[in-house]
């Protein structure tokens, strides 16, 4: 396999971007929260998660999160001293992604410096190495050629020629290549996979890899998908006809959406093509459900749903809402849980997706400089987000570490 588990792969469009999120501790908390509590691990300081029950209704959500002060200028946000049994919803001038850490934890963070941020109740402190890890993260930082490795223990990092790749040519009779998507100039390029199978760099992001390498997908032009072995060099075309937006690669097939009235379908490598649903617009594939929302988009100020659909059944319903923000599906755990990204006037916070309704805490970006450029990845060791100034590890039950500060994008996990 590529990553850790093929429940760490996450959704990618035809347009692939820079997506940018953030990582510092906060807490979401309901009326009756049930806390997962500390754990301490690595000899090293632990940080808390809390599992909450959240709203679900779009229309009329229940008032379920306590109102926090907004954050000190000098610090992380503060939780209030005690629960209000009949809390209200937070409001446009308040934080409404709180932190429980107290100041004694970090009493001078500096949110502007253009250093690594502060995370709540971090795992390794305020400074990296973090875990103590011995593998190599390969990272890129755009475009062919970029690639290399971040060498774990020290984190220095290794530029690797190889990775000036790009797709192959069409069998003959075939479509040309696909234009760019991440930045002109970059021809039959979709971002940046690093194949521990093959020991090889491969032209498209990591979504769009089958779990044991040994083939991927991009979008033709102007219609179908190619998937190319990379056992044999050969090439297959599906779905002709219409123009894709790629979002998984299965062993059985490619996971992806058409036109702009929603819906999910499977293309087998086989040839077959087979709508799993008619209604919804998806962003994620991962654990034998899909992830996405009722509708394309909200109004500014209003909360979406994040809708879940069984691969299988093709059943639907409601997994998570947060009161007046908007919320997405980013990636997945190495368990197949949602990592799940809200975003509020404030900034972003991140959540694991434990259930319908029920979401762990991970962390909060409000007051930071620090935004993950691309999705996380998962594998053994954990939750990997990689951004402009730095990248962070997060161990589930324990915290965050910061690796390094290096920045760039995941090109797979760390090995």
């Amino acid at each position: 396999m590529i990553l850790g588990t093929r429940f760490q792969r996450i959704v990618a469009a035809a347009t692939v971007t820079v997506v940018t999120v953030a990582v510092i501790g906060i807490v979401l908390l309901s009326t009756t929260p049930l806390g997962c509590g500390p754990a301490k691990a690595l000899h090293m300081k632990v940080s808390s998660i809390h599992c909450v029950t959240v709203a679900q209704s779009l229309s009329t959500p229940a008032p379920v999160f306590p109102t926090y002060s907004a954050p000190p200028s000098n610090g992380p946000p503060q939780a209030p001293a005690s629960q209000n049994p009949a809390p209200e919803p937070a409001s446009n001038n308040q934080n409404p992604f709180p932190d429980t850490a107290s100041n004694n934890q970090n009493p001078n963070p500096d949110y502007g410096s253009g250093n690594f941020p502060y995370f709540g109740n971090p795992a390794s402190g305020p400074s990296y190495p973090g875990a103590p890890l011995n593998c190599r993260l390969p990272i890129y930082a755009g475009g062919p050629g970029s690639g290399g490795f971040i060498v774990f223990p020290g984190g220095s990092f290794i530029a690797d020629p190889r990775s000036a790749v790009t797709v192959p040519s069409p069998s003959p009779g075939a479509a040309s290549p696909t234009p760019p998507q991440y930045g002109p100039g970059y021809q039959g390029w979709y971002g940046m996979t690093y194949d521990r199978a093959y020991s090889r760099w491969l032209p498209v992001s990591y979504l769009w890899v089958t779990p044991d390498g040994t083939r991927y997908a991009y979008p033709g032009t102007p219609d179908g998908i190619y998937v190319q072995n990379i056992t044999n060099a050969t090439q297959t075309e599906l779905g002709g006809g219409k123009s894709w937006s790629i979002l998984d690669l299965e062993a059985g097939g490619v996971y992806a959406t058409t036109g702009s009235t929603g819906g999910l379908w499977l293309l087998s490598l086989s040839g077959s093509i087979t709508q799993i649903t008619s209604t919804g617009y998806w962003q994620a594939v991962g654990g034998g459900y899909a992830y996405g929302t009722p509708t394309s988009s909200v109004p500014q100020g209003a909360a979406n749903t994040v809708i879940r659909v069984d691969l299988k059944t093709g059943a639907t319903v409601d997994y998570f809402t947060y009161p007046s923000q908007q919320s997405s599906v980013a990636g997945f755990d190495s368990l197949g849980r949602p990592v799940i990204y809200v975003q509020g006037p404030n900034g972003l916070a991140i959540y694991l997706g434990l259930a319908p309704g029920r979401v762990s805490f991970l962390a909060n970006l409000s007051g930071t400089n620090f935004w993950p450029s691309g999705p996380p990845v998962a594998d053994s060791h954990g939750l990997w987000l990689a951004g402009g100034i730095g990248i962070a590890l997060y161990v589930d039950g324990v915290g965050w570490y910061q690796m390094s500060n290096i920045g760039g994008q995941l090109a797979g996990g760390c090995a």
